[in-house]
């Protein structure tokens, strides 16, 4: 347990959608120094970008997100994909800002993608409900899919695309008084 007033900045990432928010912030406004921060982000799924084929991949991750796995995340999880925006996030001090002009662009084979798509908790919740031989299917036709919207001769392993990272920000600066 912290001291009163002894933290100069407080940070949840990717995470605050699972606090009891009313008594978090109770806590923080305890624990921050005049002055002090609290910084609450996140990131949304990354669209996966290819020269002129970025629409067509965004909408098979989509589709895997919402159809594939849709059925299979926790309630909680919407309020990521709303990035924060819900009032109950909005972090308790007269100073506060949002911040939504983040992204980082980070280059992935259609493998790693795949692979990535397969850490999901929605898929591994999918995958116990339904069993192994199915979720490896669905990963299986997604990365088809993939390649032949891309309609490139390499292999997924070596097929690289650009996945984007959008980052969303909000900051709160306890009041000096």
């Amino acid at each position: 347990k912290f001291s009163d007033k002894s933290v100069q900045a407080v940070t949840a990432a990717q995470a605050c959608h699972w606090f009891d928010l009313e008594p978090f912030f109770t806590e923080v406004e305890r624990i921050l120094v005049p002055g002090g921060i609290l910084a609450l982000y996140g990131y949304s799924f990354p669209k996966p970008l290819y020269e002129d084929k970025s629409e067509e991949l965004i909408k098979l991750v989509d589709d895997f997100y919402n159809n594939k796995t849709g059925g299979y995340w926790g309630e909680r999880r919407k309020d990521v994909d709303d990035e924060y925006r819900h009032d109950k996030y909005h972090i308790p001090f007269e100073d506060f800002h949002r911040d939504d002009a983040h992204y980082i662009d980070k280059k992935a084979t259609v493998q790693e993608l795949t692979g990535y798509l397969s850490s999901w908790s929605g898929f591994q919740n999918f995958k116990r409900k339904n069993g192994d031989e199915l979720a490896n299917n669905m990963l299986k036709n997604f990365k088809k899919n993939v390649m032949e919207v891309l309609d490139v001769s390499t292999l997924p392993e070596e097929t690289i695309i650009t996945l984007r990272f959008h980052f969303f920000l909000l900051l709160g600066r306890k009041s000096t008084t």
